[in-house]
């Protein structure tokens, strides 16, 4: 009984993982991150209704830019945000800019400067009215 003959175990056979390796350097620009509308000027030096309207690093230029009514806007659209009618995401507050813009009867080829001053116009006349409903309910005058 010589002849007799066991198999030994058979080694798993292990593979290496494949190493992938890029020709190019990723480079992150955080411009793909979603932010919450609050927090869009910090994270990208500059106001949503910046990038919005399109209007690069001129939007704060006082002769040629926009300032003021950047800044009414984005204050208007924060006290949506805080109130609760409108969600703190950058996607919530464009969807509700182009229902403004629907809204006021803009066209989508409008151009710029009458775009920008027809939505300051009707976002200082909701606040003016939130004002005079606000003074009502307080004071109990009709």
């Amino acid at each position: 009984m010589s002849d007799t003959t066991f198999r030994s175990a058979a080694e798993p056979q292990t593979s290496q993982p494949e190493v992938l390796t890029h020709t190019k350097e990723a480079r992150h620009t955080g411009d793909d991150i979603a932010v919450p509308h609050t927090d869009y000027a910090r994270f990208h030096q500059k106001p949503f209704m910046a990038d919005y309207f399109g209007l690069g690093d001129s939007w704060n230029d006082p002769v040629g830019g926009y300032p003021k009514e950047i800044s009414l806007m984005e204050s208007f659209i924060q006290e949506k945000i805080d109130n609760g009618e409108y969600p703190n995401t950058t996607e919530a507050v464009k969807n509700r800019l182009k229902a403004l813009e629907k809204l006021t009867g803009l066209e989508k080829d409008e151009r710029l400067p009458i775009k920008i001053e027809t939505l300051v116009a009707y976002m200082k006349f909701i606040k003016e009215k939130g004002n005079i409903s606000r003074n009502a309910s307080i004071y109990g005058t009709h």
